[in-house]
Formats: structure tokens, sequence, C-alpha cells
């Protein structure tokens, strides 16, 4: 079983920005942010994983967004993370569906040809340092973070510098074939090369924003209809 790689951080959550958590020394992780921060799902929800092989598997899951995998509650109450995520074909939950793509991503939209799909996650972006007076300073190196992996569930570990988190959205395009690739212009001529000049076309028509949702879904219409 793969492990869940637990951070114990300690508590004082404060946005620095919008898109920005600093998290000081004090508590555990899941007491820094919330379970609707942390998570998909504020609480674990029935779910089914279906493999590229024809099996399945149910449960109760949730996708944890700082990880990056999808979690399940063992029969002893125990969080752990589903393992072998290359061979699963997608994981339901309740109405919602995801895919892996080097990372799970939630599908936004689909048709049997085309996909659109949304990654949200928290990011592990640097540490602060305490300098003279009292002072932080803010590093991109994560030296003193600790992980720990036996292999069966969730552990409380401790670091001593505060930690800065963003939030990440990455859109995604994926295929007939579930191949998902980030929505950038040169991805989508690479995923759908068979209607290459169709592609260009539209890309040269419209000016697609590839962070903008509704662009994004205009684009999937066009693509669907090919």
């Amino acid at each position: 079983m793969k492990t869940v790689f637990l951070l114990a951080l300690l508590y004082g959550s404060t946005c620095l920005a919008q898109n920005t958590i600093r998290i000081k020394a004090g508590t555990p992780l899941n007491h820094a942010l919330s379970p609707a921060e942390l998570y998909q799902y504020e609480a674990f929800r029935p779910g089914r994983i279906w493999y590229k092989d024809g099996h399945s598997s149910g449960g109760q899951l949730n996708y944890n967004r700082f990880f990056d995998e999808m979690q399940f509650i063992s029969n002893r109450g125990d969080t752990l993370a589903v393992n072998n995520e290359p061979s699963i074909r997608f994981v339901a939950i309740e109405k919602d569906t995801f895919c892996y793509a080097g990372g799970f991503v939630r599908i936004m939209s689909a048709t049997p040809t085309v996909k659109l799909a949304i990654k949200q996650w928290l990011k592990l972006q640097g540490n602060e340092k305490y300098g003279g007076y009292g002072q932080t300073y803010t590093s991109s190196a994560i030296t003193s973070v600790s992980l720990l992996d036996d292999g069966k569930q969730t552990h409380r570990l401790t670091v001593k510098e505060n930690i800065l988190l963003t939030r990440e959205v990455q859109y995604y395009f994926g295929d007939r074939w579930d191949h998902f690739l980030p929505a950038t212009r040169k991805n989508v001529l690479e995923l759908f090369a068979k209607h290459e000049d169709a592609v260009r076309q539209y890309l040269r028509e419209r000016k697609v924003d590839f962070q903008k949702e509704e662009d994004l879904q205009a684009l999937f219409v066009f693509l669907a209809k090919l």
C-alpha cells in the first residue's frame, strides 16, 4: 500500500495573499487548514476506483490537495493513499470523476473524444527561516520538512520553520485515450494533431486565455465537434 506522506506542520495559518498560505510552527497540517481547503470534500464520501484491467473497488474516498493523492479510510479507520495510480482508469466519487495524469485531475466536461479537466492543489512553495531581531526571510530550499514513510498510516511530525503554501489551479485537456496534458496552445495542437489546421484556425480567430475557464469551455465545445 502506498504510504500517505503526512507532514505535521505547526499551526498558525495566515493568508499572505489570496493564493498564499503561511503556516507557522505549532500544530498538524490538518489543524492549520480546514478540511475544505485540504481536501476536495469536507468529509470522505462513497466512491469507486476503476482499474485498466477491468476490476474495481469501493470505499470512502477523498482527494488530498496537499499530497495530490486519492485517499481512503481503511477497515481499521486509518487514512491511507491509493497505490499504483498509473493502473487506475478513473475514480468516481458521487457525481465527480477523476483521472490520473501524473497526478489526479477532476473531469469538468467530457465527450468520447475530448475531456476538459481541472487540478486544484496546495503547493509547498518555500519555508521562512528566522533571521536577526525576530525577522523572517523566505527560502525555496525545504530542508527542514520532515517526512515519514512506513507504508501504513498517517503520522504527525514537526518542522521548525514557517511554511508557505500556494493555492494552484491548472486546466487540462484529454483525448479519446485519456491522455491528459496541461491546457496550452502547444499541447492542444499535440493532442488533436489530426485536426491541426482546424485547431490553428480556431486559435487564430479567437484569443484563448488558457487560464480562463470560459475560454476553455468554448474551446472544448469546438474540439468535441471535430
